[in-house]
């Protein structure tokens, strides 16, 4: 389950790509459409999520690397996204000093909930790249092999 910068970056801008999606499906109920005008305040929150989360995330996937369970690597991403969600949310709505007002907890609620799926989204990304990638060398190692062999 090992994997390269690029294969991360590519993941990591997917999360973030799916993290806008579903917090604005997911506002456009509660708010009554008016998700678009919070997307104003998702967009710079969540790329300093993305840009601060991502070195962690980084590790996280090279702690795990050796680990080829993918419900593993699923749990540890899903609980990474809510703990990255939560404390984005947080620090924003406190900066915001509305922090006592229910639509604020709402906004932290749905924030929390669709950062969650939106990492695992991104690690899946990466992950089918990185494998695909695996795949494509080890065709390739197969085929010099077979080339060598050939030419004896």
């Amino acid at each position: 389950m090992s994997f390269s910068r690029s294969e991360f970056l590519k993941g990591a801008l997917a999360a973030w790509l799916w993290f806008l999606v579903i917090h604005q499906a997911l506002l456009l109920v509660p708010t009554g459409g008016y998700g678009f005008v919070a997307l104003c305040l998702t967009l710079p929150w969540s790329f300093g999520a993305l840009v601060i989360g991502s070195p962690l995330a980084f590790s996280l996937g090279q702690a795990l690397r050796r680990q080829r369970r993918s419900w593993v690597h699923i749990v540890a991403f899903a609980f990474f996204g809510l703990i990255i969600g939560v404390l984005t949310t947080a620090l924003a709505t406190w900066l915001s000093g509305e922090s006592t007002q229910y639509g604020w907890f709402l906004f932290a609620s749905l924030t929390a909930v669709s950062a969650c799926p939106a990492v695992v989204l991104g690690w899946w990304h990466a992950a089918r790249h990185a494998r695909k990638s695996d795949s494509e060398k080890a065709t390739k190692a197969a085929d010099i092999d077979a080339e060598y062999e050939d030419s004896l």
